[in-house]
């Protein structure tokens, strides 16, 4: 103890003593004084007194005021209370600009032999529905960025109080993906899209104010798909990005905030670097990419930001992901699996080369979205909590009515669902379990024995699972780690999946045509129809150009569509029918906030639709009710079943029965604190 007490007041006289030396001003007396009552004295809870009263009356001295809220905590630390803890953490994020003391403070707070008494420690800062949480946060820690989906447009999130200020003003045919502040909190750069010439989205790389000015565009291309700000150098002047090329190349660039055009350092396939990350210093920056082809592990490396070297930082058989360059420079902090569960390591780097092994700083961090620290070394990042469930409910739709309360369909896999199908036959659901970052697998559950059988594959992101009408396939849409977002179809007795459409790119529905020789889907305010042998499309339904895509459903007979058409302008979505020859009549129109969810189902007589209509009331967490909509244009029917967030409604062939997936989506904002082992300088 007497060790570690002599060792504290050298600490203390290297952090003030030269100010004392240079000028006795009162505060310096009255520190002096504090540690003596403290070291000298030993009465602690006069010293803390002390202390307080030093913090209080010379608040404007930051240095004095750090110091003397280091002495308090290491006061209560020697009485054993846990108050030592708050004081040591409101050192590291109110006085982060005390360097030497707060590097001092996270030295004594993770040095495993020294006076460690918080370890440690990780806090949820916010939960919300529609925060980015791959943004970082600003230098102090007290702001990110985020894309307001209810809007489109760039927000501002003060993590300490949770409200939010919009900094952009987006049309209804446009909006933002991606946003990333600079470490000051005084700018955010974002990926903006809209109409272009030809029709297709066309994306900028813009910048704006938190002060409300209006946006400049930094860069604009019609050769890429979009570009996604991944990190600022310190000083804001540099902005790191990801640029996706239409001929699925993905670059890592460099902006010069001024220049017209951005420097492209490297140039990879489509499944590039999923972090990029400029040092400290912005001399150097450090990013993972793939093993070999597809979305496999991934190996780290460390590029010269002039581009003039490049040098593998990790390698190694398990999957490493980058999660941050610590502020000093000297390490990198990644995700790897290579201890069977997904956790959080180190290495120590020098002049972009690795020095020593990794080091495994927390166990089972889970699967987070990383975010990056901030100037006093706490590590920020996001977690999903989204949970999408299916659910069974037995309805009656003559009367009107709501036969059986919902209830999950299988206790497998709770998490996120996205889709499901009754087989033809009525005899069993199909549905595929979601798991980030390992390809999705699809279940068949026999609705009599319960009975579950799984079919792998090697594609991400199910989706849109649709029973072909003879029974023996299913189609749907998903993510091909070589080739992008298709339509696929899986043999149900073998097993095989073969391409419908391997460049289809991202459909919002999908069906089939009655005998099985066409499939019908939607992109953007579009429904085709594809001819299986031939390959031909035809285009049935050119609707409204909106900002989110149409979702539709086929008739029992195949010779009407029903769609959700927006007008995004006049803000209201109509429930439509079309004939296959191009009749079309307008069934329900709602006007917003009210809204049609995005799913809906014939009933199998062919006079109705169910439909989900959202309130809009709680944009958090929408709740829809399900309503019976007849074709004839009598009025429509509430069935008293109210949903959150419902998607992929499917009615069983004996029309008793409604399968649907629900569930809010929501995202937590945390902070991992006083993790970083002591660093081991190479002599």
């Amino acid at each position: 103890m007497r060790r570690i007490l002599t060792a504290f007041v050298v600490i203390i006289v290297l952090l003030a003593g030269g100010v004392i030396a240079q000028q006795k001003k009162q505060q310096d007396i009255d520190l002096q004084a504090a540690i003596r009552t403290e070291t000298v004295d030993g009465d602690l809870n006069g010293a803390i007194k002390q202390y307080g009263a030093i913090v209080s009356t010379y608040k404007a001295d930051r240095a004095v005021a750090a110091t003397a809220l280091v002495h308090m905590a290491e006061c209560y630390q020697k009485l054993g209370n846990a108050e030592a803890e708050r004081i040591y953490e409101r050192v590291l994020h109110e006085y982060a600009d005390q360097t030497e003391v707060v590097a001092e403070v996270r030295k004594r707070l993770t040095s495993p032999g020294g006076a460690s008494v918080a370890g440690i420690s990780t806090r949820r800062l916010w939960d919300g529905s529609d925060i980015d949480v791959s943004s970082r946060p600003s230098g102090d820690g007290h702001y990110v960025s985020m894309v307001d989906y209810s809007t489109g447009n760039v927000a501002l999130l003060d993590l300490t109080n949770g409200k939010r200020r919009l900094l952009t003003k987006g049309g209804p045919r446009e909006g933002a993906i991606y946003s990333l502040i600079t470490p000051d909190g005084r700018r955010v750069a974002y990926s903006w899209y809209g109409p272009g010439d030809a029709g297709d989205d066309t994306f900028e790389l813009r910048e704006v104010t938190t002060d409300g000015a209006a946006p400049r565009v930094l860069y604009r291309n019609p050769e890429i798909d979009y570009v996604q700000p991944t990190d600022w150098s310190s000083d804001g002047r540099r902005l790191l990005c990801v640029v996706a090329r239409r001929d699925r190349t993905k670059q890592i660039a460099i902006f010069d905030v001024g220049s017209a055009a951005p420097k492209v350092l490297k140039t990879t396939d489509w499944n590039g670097p999923s972090r990029v990350m400029f040092s400290p210093d912005a001399h150097y920056l450090v990013y993972d990419l793939p093993q070999g082809e597809g979305a496999g592990p991934r190996d780290i490396f460390v590029m010269a930001a002039d581009g003039s070297q490049e040098n593998v930082l990790v390698r190694h058989p398990a999957n490493d992901v980058v999660l941050g360059w610590t502020p000093d420079g000297t390490r990198i902090l990644f995700q790897s699996d290579r201890a069977q569960s997904l956790d959080a390591w180190v290495i120590q780097v020098a002049n972009g080369k690795s020095v020593g092994s990794p080091e495994l700083v927390k166990r089972d961090v889970g699967s987070i979205s990383p975010m990056g620290f901030t100037r006093s070394g706490a590590y920020y990042y996001g977690v999903s909590t989204t949970l999408r469930e299916l659910y069974v409910a037995s309805i009656d739709v003559r009367e009107g009515r709501v036969a059986e309360a919902p209830a999950p369909i299988s206790p497998n896999f709770v998490g996120l669902k996205l889709s499901a199908d009754w087989s033809p036959d009525g005899r069993a659901l199909a549905y595929a379990p979601i798991k980030q970052g390992e390809p999705s697998p699809i279940r068949i559950r026999d609705l009599a024995s319960g009975d579950e059988r799984e079919l792998k594959t090697s594609l991400n992101w199910v989706q849109k699972l649709r029973w072909s009408p003879d029974g023996e396939s299913l189609a749907f849409r998903a993510n091909d780690p070589r080739h992008g977002w298709g339509i696929y179809r899986i043999a149900l007795g073998t097993g095989d999946v073969t391409a419908i459409d391997p460049k289809s790119g991202v459909i919002s529905d999908l069906a089939w045509s009655p005998d099985g020789m066409r499939i019908f889907y939607a992109q953007p305010g579009k429904v085709f129809l594809r001819e299986l042998g031939t390959g031909q499309v035809m285009l049935i339904f050119p609707g409204q150009r909106t900002q989110w895509a149409t979702y539709f459903a086929v008739s029992p007979e195949g010779r009407r569509i029903a769609v959700a058409d927006k007008n995004d302008e006049a803000h209201w979505t109509a429930l439509k029918v079309a004939s296959i020859s191009g009749e079309l009549r307008e069934l329900l129109r709602v006007q917003a906030p009210e809204d049609i969810a995005s799913s809906f189902a014939w009933t199998r007589d062919g006079v109705s639709l169910i439909i989900a209509r959202t309130s809009g009331r709680n944009p958090q967490a929408a709740q829809a009710d399900l309503w019976r909509v007849p074709v004839d244009g009598s009025k429509p029917e509430r069935l008293g079943l109210t949903m959150t967030e419902p998607t992929d409604l499917r009615l069983h062939p004996d029309g008793k029965q409604l399968a649907y997936v629900a569930g809010a989506y929501r995202a937590e904002v945390w902070v991992l604190e006083n993790f970083l082992p002591v660093l081991n300088v190479k002599k």
